[in-house]
């Protein structure tokens, strides 16, 4: 389950790998009375979607600088390492929150196969892409400049 506070500007931004780069309306008691559920408005989608505060394996909270700038780091070592090692099949089983951690590992493990499936090509699209609006937001740059920090660090061992 997610804890966050909305007024907080940093934890107001999250990133879905379906729906992109969004913002944290509020969080809203709907129809059920079970649980809370919480509004984000996604950049291109012009309805509000609504996700249960337990289901936070559907979007990720804003990473800090200091946790960014690791991973993109991490990114580059993962890729060009022969011993890292991540089950893609497996995490999303036992994964409760879609974290940074998740895209880096995936986008390291589908680019060391040989062959991908045209479902393994489009989650690593939205893997990159995601990332990509994660760094364009953090560093405050345009998408195109981030494209750019991703494959540096894509790149780099």
């Amino acid at each position: 389950m997610l804890d966050f506070k909305i007024e907080e500007k940093e934890l107001n931004t999250v990133y879905s790998l379906e729906f992109g780069k969004g913002k944290v309306i509020g969080v809203y008691k709907l129809y059920d009375g079970i649980e809370d559920h919480i509004g984000i408005k996604f950049k291109d989608h012009p309805r509000l979607k609504y996700f249960s505060v337990r289901s936070a394996n559907k979007f990720r909270l804003s990473s800090s600088l200091t946790v960014l700038n690791q991973a993109l780091v991490d990114l580059g070592r993962k890729i060009h390492s022969e011993d890292f090692s991540f089950d893609l099949r497996n995490y999303s089983h036992y994964v409760e929150s879609l974290d940074i951690l998740f895209v880096i590992n995936s986008i390291a493990h589908l680019i060391s196969q040989d062959r991908l499936s045209e479902e393994s090509k489009r989650m690593l699209t939205l893997c990159i892409d995601s990332l990509v609006l994660e760094v364009s937001h953090a560093y405050n740059t345009s998408e195109r400049k981030a494209k750019g920090i991703v494959k540096d660090h894509m790149r780099c061992a």
